[in-house]
């Protein structure tokens, strides 16, 4: 009896122990797995991200999708420079903020950095749009940027294409990609800065459904082409003046800006700042105010 007391005993044990040593090691490894995911991440997430910040609201209406579409919208006419030097794109999905950062930097990135990355966005989104906590992952990008050539020549080929109505500028002679970077860059901020600009979209009533710059080199204006009767070279010229003397204020002269036709549907991919509108795009900025 003794025996079999004794062996009762130590079987008992020995389930409390596994039981015990099952649960640590859990959590464990969900906190190595959460070395970068503090605020635990959005449902449907977690194999795509690396960290989150912000929460979710109890209610995501049709007017929370817009918030967020226009902060996203927004953000994208900032330098890549005014996030972190590892920032290479902000995106819209899924009713939150898709948040690019260069795989190359994954040694340096730690919660701290991200949090100084996450303030500025949050800041804008609530200065911007009231959205308090603004729902926000991190995600790698590990494509590199492939810059073409910049020149005169830019403008020719282009020429035949359809969705052009017109050309006004000079594109620039530049060879490295470092420079091609500061010049989008520029070109970034001279369409964050031309806000007079705003009054000829469509929400304004106007033709123009996209603004932004272009990987090519040059600042975009997306017309809506099934409103061509608005257009006209009194229009172009007027909206040329504007963003060229934002960007004597750059100092640059001739600014290159490529007219076009769009139909007006918003992408949601990373959008960003000196590059981006799908990847290969990803680094195209087309800034389509719909909303």
């Amino acid at each position: 009896m003794k025996l079999r007391s004794s062996i009762k005993k130590i079987v008992i044990l020995a389930l409390i122990i596994i039981t015990l040593a099952s649960t640590i090691g859990n959590a464990v490894e969900n906190n190595s797995g959460d070395a970068l995911r503090t605020n635990s991440c959005f449902e449907g997430y977690e194999n795509d991200i690396f960290a989150c910040r912000g929460k979710l609201p109890d209610v995501m209406d049709k007017e929370w999708n817009n918030s967020i579409r226009n902060c996203w919208l927004n953000l994208t006419r900032m330098g890549t420079s005014e996030f972190d030097s590892s920032f290479r794109g902000i995106g819209s999905r899924d009713r939150m903020l898709n948040v690019y950062l260069s795989s190359d930097y994954q040694d340096e990135i730690d919660e701290e950095r991200l949090d100084k990355i996450y303030q500025k966005i949050e800041s804008y989104c609530e200065e911007q749009e009231g959205i308090i906590e603004v729902p926000v992952v991190f995600m790698w990008q590990e494509d590199e940027l492939h810059f073409p050539e910049y020149g005169p020549e830019t403008f020719k080929r282009i020429q035949n294409e359809p969705w052009l109505v017109t050309t006004r500028g000079i594109v620039p002679v530049i060879e490295g990609t470092s420079e091609k970077i500061v010049w989008t860059d520029k070109l970034t901020k001279v369409t964050h800065n031309a806000k007079e600009v705003d009054k000829y979209f469509s929400e304004s009533g106007g033709p123009i459904f996209g603004f932004g710059t272009s990987i090519n080199g040059y600042i975009t204006v997306d017309f809506n082409v099934y409103e061509p009767e608005k257009i006209n070279n009194s229009l172009i010229d007027e909206i040329y003046l504007i963003i060229d003397e934002k960007a004597e204020e750059e100092g640059i002269s001739d600014v290159p800006v490529v007219f076009a036709w769009s139909e007006g549907c918003i992408e949601e991919s990373p959008g960003f700042s000196s590059i981006l509108l799908v990847l290969s795009l990803l680094f195209i900025v087309r800034i389509r105010k719909k909303y």
